[in-house]
């Protein structure tokens, strides 16, 4: 039945608990959305940390039952590996501005997100990436206000968002902006990963 779908994609909370564990370490690629903020910063060295040692765990078992058993450990004849790669990340909740018709994130945050490419690449890229020459930055988003509760109610996504559904006058602009911006990252996940495939 998997074989009927491209990509599966797991929505896991900000967790490094055992069940996020377990879904991740399954995984082919992982992306991280990350507010932009100090605690999603110091958070990076976390993941990387919690990374590492499930990584190591996996490949120790592997390496214990091939010892043991004298052959791979497989799953429908396919020999499991454990070969985590990191997609990119986005940064999302921030207040932005316009500033001479270009969108710009206020000051405050401007700071915090100047320091995110840089923490990224020496927690994440540099030990989760096979292709460290990709554009890891998938897309930044916007605080959207009242278009997630509108969202939620309606049990749809933002991109979808009608009239009925309590949109109104500039929230129409909005949920056309995020149509277009949810669309820029899903191509971009998708250039990452034949990228890190080729």
């Amino acid at each position: 039945m998997y074989e009927d779908y491209d990509y599966v994609l797991y929505d896991v909370g900000p967790s490094l608990g055992a069940l996020n564990r377990a879904i991740i370490i399954s995984c082919d690629y992982f992306i991280i959305p990350m507010s932009v903020d100090m605690f999603s910063l110091l958070a990076l060295n976390n993941i990387n940390l919690s990374l590492k040692n499930w990584m190591s765990g996996i490949k120790s078992g592997l390496k214990n039952y091939q010892k043991d058993e004298n052959e791979e450990y497989t799953i429908n004849n396919k020999s499991l590996q454990c070969n985590l790669q990191f997609l990119g990340y986005a940064m999302q909740q921030y207040r932005g501005k316009t500033v001479r018709g270009e969108k710009v994130k206020v000051n405050a945050y401007e700071k915090i997100a100047l320091k995110v490419p840089k923490i990224i690449k020496a927690e994440i890229i540099n030990n989760y990436s096979s292709k460290i020459n990709i554009d890891f930055e998938l897309g930044q988003i916007e605080n959207m206000y009242s278009l997630i509760p509108l969202s939620q109610l309606a049990n749809s996504p933002i991109f979808c968002l009608k009239n009925k559904d309590g949109v109104v006058g500039s929230h129409f602009s909005k949920v056309n902006d995020a149509r277009e911006l949810f669309s820029s990252i899903c191509q971009r996940i998708l250039s990452n990963i034949e990228a890190i495939k080729s």
